[in-house]
């Protein structure tokens, strides 16, 4: 059939719905060589057998408000995820462009479908992503993997050193593999990009203090009278981005050891948190609510350590960490 490479007729049915009359249906599967049409005229014609036509009847595809025949695909959502889950991708976010560790692996996830079809979308044989990370060494590639109703994910390593890079999906192929296309086009490349900005530097913080009527004095090593109360408080620093929240943990002798064998377990630490709020970055000072002494015995031991980090995920240089041999007070 003339233009089998476009639309190929895939079954004929004829009902008889009434004397001398009959409705024919005709199915046709169109191609990927079919390129985009904003409408199709279609022109049908009886021929009786003593030679007489009748027709040609005449109907229209496509119009105003919707394509004919669409074989260009675009991306129309995704998003771009960390290792530790948090979307990167949030343009309204005012902290945006975000930070992530370098070295880290970005996930990324979206929908395809055809050019400006609602709910219109390529099997999932019919089309494949590239992420593109574009930085100031160059550019990388990734193939992502393609599912059912467009969704498609793909993953891409961040380089290892500070600095900004971009990232964006490719439709690399359209339509199946081997199968010839004509017109064929990825409508939303170069439309979708988001900014990460690499982060290889982990926080760091001062010593662990105590205010005292005589001003602040470090914690570790300190000597506490049990009468009081005490006021911890800590400076975090980071030049990119600080997470939210910094935590105190705490061990007391007298409260949390609750196997009473004289050894700071990681279950029985306290924890106190602070929020640090809006975009905390530089040198920030975090002051923890004041604990209470009385009731410690004479001799009896303290344990603190910190917890939290930067929006990367870098852990704070020298937080310490549970048990009297690692932590900072």
């Amino acid at each position: 059939m003339f233009g089998s490479d476009k639309i190929s007729l895939e079954t004929i049915s004829v009902l008889e719905v009434g004397s001398d009359t009959y409705q024919i249906e005709w199915n046709f599967i169109t191609q990927w060589a079919f390129d985009d049409e904003d409408w199709i005229r279609v022109l049908s014609e009886a021929i009786e057998s003593n030679g007489y036509t009748l027709g040609p009847g005449h109907a229209m595809i496509g119009g105003s408000n919707h394509q004919a025949m669409e074989n260009h695909l675009e991306v129309v959502s995704w998003e771009v995820r960390d290792e530790q889950s948090r979307l990167l991708s949030n343009t309204w976010d005012a902290r945006y462009p975000l930070h992530a560790k370098a070295g880290s692996t970005i996930d990324v996830s979206g929908i395809v479908r055809f050019e400006g079809q609602a709910n219109q979308h390529p099997a999932s044989e019919a089309f494949q992503i590239a992420l593109e990370l574009d930085t100031s060494n160059g550019t990388s590639q990734s193939l992502g993997t393609s599912g059912t109703e467009g969704a498609f994910s793909a993953s891409i390593i961040l380089p290892d050193s500070s600095g900004n890079v971009s990232i964006s999906p490719w439709i690399l192929q359209i339509g199946p593999s081997g199968i010839p296309t004509f017109g064929a086009e990825d409508a939303s490349g170069g439309l979708f990009s988001v900014e990460v900005l690499i982060d290889s530097q982990a926080p760091s913080l001062g010593p662990l203090m105590i205010h005292t009527p005589e001003g602040g004095q470090l914690a570790d090593g300190n000597i506490l009278s049990s009468d009081r109360t005490i006021p911890f408080w800590i400076e975090v620093q980071d030049a990119e981005l600080l997470a939210p929240f910094v935590n105190l943990r705490c061990w007391f002798e007298t409260y949390d050891d609750i196997d009473q064998d004289g050894v700071p377990d990681e279950g029985e630490y306290d924890e106190s948190s602070q929020f640090l709020g809006g975009s905390p970055r530089g040198t920030i000072r975090v002051d923890f609510p004041a604990i209470n002494l009385v009731g410690m015995g004479g001799g009896d031991r303290i344990s603190c350590f910190i917890e939290g980090g930067d929006f990367a995920g870098h852990s704070f240089i020298g937080a310490g960490g549970p048990a009297f041999e690692s932590d900072i007070c």
